[in-house]
């Protein structure tokens, strides 16, 4: 093997090294605290997957780390935050710029024409449909939707009081429950008449 070979395979390795080197720095070149990784390619993904509780693997972190710390899920940084005026920043005063999820692996699967309002992530087509669906959840509607909004959190409460003290559960479970409970007493509440059928349609897929 030629010296040049040699050569290029050595200013191969070490790009590659450098770029993966430069890539886990992500958080520490921000000043982001992150737990320590454990494996290159599932990053902090073994650490949850192996932990008893998802989330209390998180609130763990949470209490080590601060309100705002970075974790990799397999090799794609993401921030964990709850600090409650960042989120403020982020929903909000700044809500234009994170205005979608990221992309689910399942609608990269599906494909463009199967995202609703509530998984779509390409700006221009969520700017269409929440246009769309501004009417429905204008502030005098979201106003009257107060009372029900609240007997449906009141439910929610009554829930966890049956729950021994010190028991750890899957609070994630009940956070659905009582979406689904608020959205479905919500409908009841709410005139769709001046929904469009390509918004009702959205709404509808969304529920199921």
């Amino acid at each position: 093997m030629s010296i040049i070979s040699i050569l290029f395979i050595c200013i191969i390795l070490f790009l590659v090294v450098y770029l993966l080197y430069n890539h886990l720095c992500y958080f520490s070149n921000r000043s982001i605290p992150s737990p320590p990784i454990h494996s290159i390619i599932f990053g902090h993904l073994y650490d949850l997957w192996s932990a008893k509780s998802y989330s209390e693997q998180l609130r763990q972190w949470t209490r080590q780390y601060g309100s705002v710390y970075g974790l990799f899920e397999g090799t794609r940084p993401q921030y964990v935050i709850s600090d409650i005026k960042v989120m403020e920043e982020i929903f909000i005063t700044q809500f234009a710029r994170f205005y979608a999820r990221r992309t689910a692996f399942a609608n990269r699967i599906v494909g463009k024409e199967h995202f609703n309002v509530f998984s779509a992530n390409i700006a221009q087509l969520w700017k269409k449909q929440r246009k769309i669906l501004n009417p429905t959840f204008s502030g005098a509607k979201m106003r009257r939707l107060l009372p029900t909004v609240e007997a449906c959190v009141n439910v929610f409460m009554k829930r966890l009081a049956l729950i021994p003290n010190g028991t750890i559960i899957n609070i994630y479970e009940l956070y659905k429950r009582l979406t689904m409970d608020t959205i479905y007493h919500g409908l009841k509440e709410t005139d769709l008449t001046d929904l469009s059928i390509e918004a009702l349609h959205s709404l509808l897929i969304y529920v199921r």
